[in-house]
């Protein structure tokens, strides 16, 4: 014997209601997926060190991560001008080109793309 269903319980209205629950429920987790998705592909890379506005080169850091990388490196260029001055100027001037040229590096990975400005360019 066939079960026969009951059809008054899916009237428009009740199917509407579902039915719009639902795609807010999914309109919902889609915009939080989508920003989500967006907040990874994001091609901006965080600038630690901004350009000069005149010149060429960078200006001071902007973020904190660029004034821990200058703290370390004036910490290490002071430490190894009072230990290693005094033994050997020439190998002082190697240790500090050495230094500056890891703390160029850095600038140059973390910071805007170099290139001579003048003012608001």
């Amino acid at each position: 014997m066939a079960r026969s269903v009951s059809l008054s319980r899916f009237t428009p209205r009740v199917c509407c209601r579902y039915l719009c629950r639902k795609s807010a429920a999914v309109a919902q987790f889609s915009v939080l997926f989508d920003r989500e998705i967006n907040l990874m592909q994001t091609n901006k890379k965080e600038v630690w060190f901004p350009a000069k506005r005149y010149g060429w080169g960078w200006g001071p850091p902007c973020a904190w991560q660029g004034w821990v990388v200058f703290g370390v490196w004036l910490t290490l260029l002071c430490v190894g001008g009072a230990f290693l001055a005094p033994i050997h100027v020439g190998l002082f001037v190697l240790y500090a080109v050495v230094l500056t040229i890891a703390l160029f590096l850095v600038c140059l990975l973390k910071g805007e793309k170099p290139r001579w400005r003048w003012g608001k360019d």
